[in-house]
């Protein structure tokens, strides 16, 4: 260890066989100013963990280069020591130093947590489901219109595309502000809610504008070009003079604003022009905020202002206006590259802060390309470890590799390992790494150790493996090689782990403890596993920890020839050799089929007793399962269970048929190869551990329940009960009292009961074990008493309610349903008289169907709370008829005593964004029905008994007694008459499980293949098909279906037309009009029309939907002659 320096020719010292050499260079300065000092610390600092394992490994009685390289694999784990000899968590440890010199993560650091601008630091990449605080793309900005102030932020949620489930302002959905309006800006789209590209020139800071001139102010940064120049300006007191008698007497003043071209070096190119001259006037004292946006020709602009009336210095006015902002907006196409951006802009308000304007945060997963064996799909949400894996190396950002250079079937298989597992990936990268370290660090997760091999990337997952890829024994281990060591547990060796993961319900950072079943939980260390959010998986992933830090300890390193070069890393081998006694190991000499007898190169020791087992050698170098063998007539003779299933090699034309034997426990060691270093051409070193099958069942069982805070208990002998409440609930046939209480500490149960005699007698009412009982009602006043029963019975907590039974409302005398004309469902009510003083309100109840016999009871609520006022609209309820019943309640929750029933018969509904809206069960079932049939208006299971099939009536115990399943029905095709983009969309009522799909064309004859809806299209012909799969001995059915063509909609309604008034190409004739349409469409789906004013029997026919005049409609009257009318129409088209 002695340093060896240039000076007296220390350099000419001549290496010999083993000696190590160690090139270390001094840090010297540069002249540039740097820190010495610093440098040395950061040497010191990359060679602690190295220099630590080698200094620890003689004290823990390591002493090879293998066992010290596991060791410095575990170096950095808090408190004490795990080693995992496989996937040791050496990339955790670079991730965490490469963050540890940038800026904190605004995802994982609490007190960064939140909305910035981080400059030079890269775009962050996220994969699966995770919460982020998005960094802004560009410098938030304000204005304001009509008094209020807007903020506008634009927020870079990552790399790629997403699925976004949730945007928030701190804990709150966006959607509880009513003062926030909010885009997602998916790759290759523009920002429409807002310009993006707008400069605020930080000069202008709400400077007085007065009669002298203020500026000039330069607003754009050298090489931008402004096209409009804004200008923010407030007067903080309001403009108002105080009149005598109290009130506010109007002021206004008047202000210039000027600007003039400029060069990149500030220097003016033009002369001063006059933006606007403006004048404000008011007589309020409030503040009041304008903003003013002017266009200019593009270029770079200084900008000045000046009042140009004096200022009334009257105490008893409010005269100034302050310049509170200068911005200017540069023009151009501005493309983000494959990022999704969310654009938001912000109303002002008690509700939002500037603080709480920087919380903004999404829940997202990320969409990726998955790999179906055959192609990629195109981005789908995932948080498949798998996909992230290969984003890393195919992604412009990461590896740029080609498919050639990924091993795309290992990981087709992975993936479907962890999504049976329920292994997930979800993290965001947003600090700088590797490929590497990335790499690492999302297989750290789900213990997959990733390796390049050949220039093509493998990934190896710990998982049991049967048999060995390669055998190893005295045959073919070069003597003397052979080391075995067994890593010896010391006081640093933790007995449990507790493994940080960040919590996908809190989104913040979590604990589970991890042990095995014998473990003492008295040496814990600590593991972070960066990309776990879920409980479970943190659980079994530190099991997993466990195991491997207990299990695999034995270490084996060997030489061998060729042979060394057919495992890969991860694989498992097997091992013989005759030093630790492990096995024996032979030739095979003969083999003889018939008797099944083996005769080997080595006499054959079965003294042990117990079963012996032979393994041997295939010609690819891999080994073979056991083979149960007894003693021959000859120590070199055996004879096996079964023959075997391979003709052994005993010749001299081919090496021989080597093997391993043994008693049950000593044929050979399984081991899982951990490197591969060839020394030449013929002489490769192997280093391996020694395999142990408790290491992949250690994560069987059920992670424990989350911990939570705890005080010393308090004895309480007497529980106390408080917050005693009695309501009235049930209905008006069967009334019941519901009694609840404040939970008392200390109660292990309750005593309630009641009294309807003024407490002279008390009846029990029950002994629940929780907060609250409800029982049977009658109609007076009641005393309820409560008390707690703990260590001891405690007081009575009493009340008397009065007034709870009140007479029930009257019934409804009258409930009508109509239908407007864009399809809202609109429904009228009212009593017989004046609605008494306690009355609530109104509830609704429906059913599909008709059925005389239907009860109350029978219907379901068609609304939530109750209704105050007539008439209510809702768009709910597919096309169809229903049975409506409608009941008024009181203010004590009693309902009407009859409900008042109805019938009505639905068309289709208002729809907002959807183009086309099919119901096939209303028309009959169009279209090919396959081992089904209709049955009323549903599709049914058809029955594959036939009747010859069962020999006696009893035999039949119900109609259906085999039916088809699965059940298919494809409705007819749909031409939309033109090519449109479209989501097809399909509700259904079945009993089973529904698959939809869909196929479309452009042309009408070449369609796609089947795949299932919910994803854009564009076309002009769709097939849809539901399949319906049944289970546990239920008929496949199908009730109901909604084809649902989802798109960018228009629509318009007229009102109040007089067909009559109707002239040239609108008017055909007496009642034959043409519907004039104001917009302009590509394809007309929907036209609605309702006749006003007229008698019963009149009827309207719909004769095409032309889109270039309008939609051709006929009106008869009751005589069915045709005749003008006054109309409303609704039409919605694309």
């Amino acid at each position: 260890g002695a340093p060896v320096l240039r000076a007296n020719n220390g350099w000419n010292k001549t290496l010999n066989h083993g000696d190590i050499l160690i090139f270390v260079v001094r840090p010297e300065g540069g002249g540039g100013g740097s820190n010495p000092l610093k440098v040395v610390l950061m040497i010191g600092l990359s060679l602690a963990a190295p220099w630590a394992a080698g200094a620890l490994a003689p004290t823990l009685g390591l002493t090879t280069e293998l066992s010290i390289g596991i060791l410095a694999g575990a170096i950095g784990i808090a408190g004490k020591m795990v080693i995992n000899a496989m996937i040791p968590d050496s990339a955790a440890g670079s991730r965490n130093r490469a963050q540890s010199t940038q800026q904190a993560s605004p995802t994982y650091s609490l007190s960064a947590q939140g909305n910035s601008a981080r400059l030079l630091e890269p775009i962050p990449v996220q994969y699966g489901r995770h919460l982020c605080y998005p960094d802004y793309v560009a410098e938030p900005y304000t204005d304001y219109q009509g008094n209020e102030q807007y903020l506008y932020q634009l927020f870079c949620i990552g790399q790629g595309e997403y699925d976004i489930e949730a945007v928030r302002i701190e804990d709150t959905p966006v959607t509880s502000f009513a003062e926030i309006t909010y885009e997602v800006v998916l790759p290759g789209q523009r920002v429409k809610l807002f310009p993006t590209n707008v400069i605020t020139a930080t000069e202008v800071a709400g400077q007085e504008i007065t009669t002298t001139i203020l500026g000039p102010f330069v607003a754009n940064p050298p090489s931008s070009l402004a096209n409009k120049i804004a200008i923010d300006v407030v007067c903080s007191r309001g403009l108002f003079f105080a009149n005598d008698e109290g009130g506010l007497n109007p002021l206004s003043l008047t202000f210039k604003t000027e600007a003039r071209a400029i060069n990149d070096l500030g220097v003016a190119t033009g002369s001063w022009f006059t933006l606007g001259t403006e004048t404000i006037s008011a007589a309020n004292s409030t503040p009041i905020r304008r903003s003013y946006l002017y266009t200019v020709t593009e270029g770079r602009y200084e900008v000045r202002a000046v009042r140009l009336d004096a200022k009334n210095t009257n105490s008893r006015a409010g005269h100034e206006v302050s310049w509170a902002a200068l911005r200017t907006y540069i023009p151009g196409l501005e493309d983000y590259g494959d990022i999704t951006l969310l654009a938001m802009r912000l109303r002002a308000t008690n509700n939002l802060s500037s603080q709480s304007s920087r919380r903004v945060n999404v829940i997202c997963t990320r969409k990726l390309p998955i790999w179906n064996g055959t192609t990629w799909s195109a981005p789908t949400a995932t948080n498949n470890p798998a996909w992230a894996m290969a984003d890393v190396l195919r992604a412009h950002y990461g590896g740029r590799s080609s498919n050639s250079r990924i091993d795309l079937a290992q990981l087709l298989t992975l993936a479907g390992t962890y999504t049976s597992r329920g292994d997930t990936f979800n993290a965001r990268f947003d600090s700088r790494t590797t490929i590497f370290e990335a790499l690492m660090t999302i297989g750290k997760a789900v213990r997959t150790k990733p390796y390049p091999q050949g220039a093509v990337w493998h990934f190896w997952r710990d998982a049991p493996q049967s048999l060995p890829v390669a055998m190893f024994n005295m045959r073919n281990i070069m003597r003397g090689t052979v080391k075995a060591q067994y890593l010896t547990p010391n006081d640093d060796t933790a007995d449990c782990i507790d493994i940080e993961f960040f919590n996908d319900v809190s989104w913040t950072w979590d604990v589970v403890r991890a042990k095995l079943p014998d473990a003492t939980e008295t040496r814990p260390a600590k593991m972070r596993i960066f990309g776990i959010t879920n409980r479970t998986q943190a659980w079994r992933e530190g099991m997993y920890e466990c195991a491997a830090n207990r299990y695999r300890r034995n270490l084996v390193t060997l030489n061998t020839e060729m042979e060394g070069f057919i495992p890969t890393f991860g694989d498992l081998v097997a091992v013989q050799h005759d030093r630790p006694r492990w096995g024996q190991a032979g030739d095979v000499i003969a083999y003889d089929a018939g008797t099944r007898k083996v005769t080997t190169s080595e006499p054959l020791d079965f003294t042990a007793g117990g079963n012996h087992y032979f393994r041997f050698k295939n010609r690819n170098g891999s080994g073979t399962g056991y083979y149960l063998s007894t003693a021959g007539t000859t120590d070199y003779e055996a004879i096996l269970d079964t023959a075997l299933s391979f003709t052994p090699d005993v010749g001299i034309a081919r090496e021989r048929t080597t093997y391993n034997f043994g008693p049950a426990d000593k044929v050979d060691r399984l081991c899982l190869t951990r490197a591969i270093r060839p020394r030449s051409l013929e002489n490769v070193e192997m280093s391996f551990v020694i395999e142990d099958p408790a290491v992949h069942t250690a994560d069987t069982g059920t992670a424990p329940p989350a911990s939570s805070n705890w005080n010393l208990p308090i004895l309480i002998m007497r529980p106390v009960v408080t917050g005693l409440v009695v309501t009235l609930g049930g209905n008006a046939s069967a009334p019941l009292l519901n009694v609840s209480w404040v939970p008392a500490p200390g109660a292990d149960y309750y005593h309630v009961e009641y009294s309807y005699d003024g407490q002279l007698t008390w009846t029990r009412a029950g002994e629940p074990g929780i907060n609250h009982i409800s029982f049977p009602a009658t109609r007076s006043d009641v005393a309820i008493r409560v008390r707690g029963v703990g260590r001891a019975v405690g007081n009575w907590a009493e009340l008397t309610a009065t007034n709870l039974f009140l007479a029930p409302p009257p019934n409804v005398s009258s409930f009508l349903i109509s239908q407007q004309s864009d399809g809202t469902r609109q429904f009228e009510w009212a009593l017989a008289g004046a609605p008494p003083p306690d009355l609530l309100g109104y509830r609704i109840r429906y059913r599909t169907g008709t059925n005389v016999a239907w009860d109350w009871d029978d219907l379901q609520p068609l609304h939530e709370g109750l209704l105050t006022s007539s008439p209510w609209e809702t768009n709910q309820l597919d096309a169809g008829e229903y049975t409506f019943a409608i009941k008024a309640v009181d203010d004590s929750k009693v309902e009407s005593t009859t409900a008042l029933f109805t019938i009505a018969d639905l068309g289709d509904q208002r729809q907002a964004g959807v183009l086309l809206s099919v119901l096939p069960h209303t028309q009959g079932w169009p279209g090919t029905k396959t081992d089904c049939h209709i049955e009323g208006t549903a599709l049914v299971a058809n029955d594959s008994t036939t009747w010859t099939a069962k020999t006696n009536w009893s035999a039949w115990t119900r109609w259906n007694v085999t039916p088809e399943n699965p059940i298919v029905y494809e409705h007819t095709v749909i031409d939309l008459g033109g090519a449109l983009a479209f989501t097809p969309l399909v509700d259904a009522i079945a009993t089973g499980t529904v698959l939809a799909e869909e196929s479309h064309s452009t042309d009408g004859f070449t369609y796609s293949s089947w795949a299932a809806v919910g994803t854009l299209i564009t076309a002009r012909y769709i097939k849809i098909r539901a399949t319906i799969t049944a289970s546990g001995g239920d008929i496949a059915v199908l009730n109901l279906v909604n084809i649902k063509l989802s798109a960018e909609s228009i629509s318009e309604e007229i009102n109040d037309l007089t067909t009559s008034a109707l002239a040239g190409v609108y008017r055909l004739g007496t009642g034959d009009v043409r519907l004039p349409i104001a917009k302009a469409y590509s394809l007309i789906s929907q036209v609605q029309m309702t006749l006003q004013n007229v008698g019963a029997g009149w009827t309207w026919e719909l004769i095409d939907k032309d889109t270039t005049i309008g939609p051709r409609v006929k009106i008869y009257n009751a005589s069915n002659a045709l005749a003008d009318a006054s109309i409303d129409a609704f039409i919605r088209g694309a």
